[in-house]
């Protein structure tokens, strides 16, 4: 959020700098080691709707046809839906639904696969 600010929307040339792009690499580098955590979580249902969200904050590095934007949207919503699932396994509550914008995105990178 606080990257969103410091880099208005109205730099339609954003997408294309270095600036960004070791934005992404960042964003890379922790989906990653995120992916990696999820392996030692020991519930399977929180596993595996763990790896739907990385799948989802994965595929926004591998699509040419998002703009910086909806790159970051895209990541965010990867971010927010891992975070509630998350909370709700720590607090021992029962797993929230899958949100509808992460459900969208699941079924864009099903298509584009």
């Amino acid at each position: 959020m606080v990257h969103d600010r410091e880099h208005p929307i109205t730099d339609h040339q954003y997408g294309f700098s270095g600036t960004f792009q070791d934005f992404m690499h960042a964003g890379q580098r922790r989906l990653m080691a995120m992916n990696a955590s999820v392996l030692l979580i020991p519930d399977p249902q929180v596993r595996e709707r763990l790896e739907a969200v990385y799948e989802v904050g994965n595929a926004w590095l591998l699509a040419p046809w998002l703009r910086a934007v909806s790159q970051m949207a895209w990541m965010q919503a990867a971010a927010r839906e891992g975070t509630l699932i998350l909370g709700a396994f720590l607090r021992g509550d029962p797993l929230p639904p899958e949100s509808p914008g992460l459900a969208t995105m699941r079924q864009h990178v099903a298509e584009r696969n």
